[in-house]
């Protein structure tokens, strides 16, 4: 329901993996879009079941 245009997605990923001396995590969809973005990053994938509107499988990936 809610979304970034492709230029957020850029704008956060230059901001989060800019930051140096703290530890940050960020998860989103597990696309190859958001992936390419993150690939000097650590990551980790990851499913579980999503329950909103109907029972999915969803895939997502956390950066760290």
């Amino acid at each position: 329901m809610n979304y970034y245009d492709k230029e957020d997605y850029e704008i956060i990923s230059k901001e989060m993996q800019g930051i140096k001396n703290v530890q940050w995590i960020v998860s989103y969809d597990n696309v190859p879009e958001i992936k390419e973005l993150y690939n000097d990053s650590r990551n980790e994938e990851y499913e579980f079941i999503h329950a909103v509107h109907k029972f999915r499988k969803g895939e997502d990936v956390l950066f760290f």
